[in-house]
């Protein structure tokens, strides 16, 4: 994206998979309940206003429900006015916002 002009330093990516693999290499191979560590997934995010923190594996537990906020708060929207049930944003992706 960095790339393309009407893009660059103006665009925000959030990338998550829909499921985890498992902890030990040999179950990488597969997903599913009989896997322990399958229900675990990664979320990444970069752009001009997520600060560049690296990986953070002791940032507290992020699920899947939070990435509708997310996207939502990256274009400066509140989805919890509209859906108060729903999970907040990883505020930690725009840093003191």
């Amino acid at each position: 994206m960095q790339a393309l002009p009407q893009y660059r330093g103006k665009t925000t990516l959030i990338v998550a998979v829909d499921h985890g693999r498992g902890f030990v290499p040999k179950e990488w191979t597969s997903h599913g309940a009989k896997i322990k560590g399958a229900d675990n997934i990664w979320i990444a995010l970069i752009g001009p206003d997520t600060p560049a923190l690296g990986e953070r594996i002791n940032s507290g537990n992020h699920t899947q429900s939070q990435i509708a906020a997310t996207v939502a708060a990256a274009l400066g929207e509140d989805y919890n006015a509209s859906q108060p049930k729903a999970a907040p944003p990883i505020r930690e992706a725009f840093g003191a916002r």
